[in-house]
């Protein structure tokens, strides 16, 4: 996890940002509903429930970096003998 782990702070930041701008776009589509394009765009950004998808989103991303690392060991182990 050491050696991955700067890349894994890297993306969860990006996800955290990436939940942090569909919650402003849909908190702005909510203030200019009156126009089409705004309420267009607050579909798209709209989600039942932010923090649930944010909190699957970083188990998926840490699942995918330990299967990485568990592969990654593999290969160095099957390369050992």
């Amino acid at each position: 996890m050491v050696n991955n782990s700067g890349s894994y702070f890297l993306i969860q930041l990006g996800i955290f940002g990436y939940m942090l701008f569909k919650v402003s776009i849909n908190m702005l589509a909510r203030v200019f509903s009156d126009y089409r394009y705004a309420r267009s765009m607050g579909i798209w950004a709209y989600e039942e429930n932010y923090l649930v998808n944010f909190g699957r989103n970083t188990v998926k991303l840490f699942m995918e970096s330990y299967f990485d690392i568990v592969f990654c060991a593999c290969l160095n182990f099957w390369a050992l003998i």
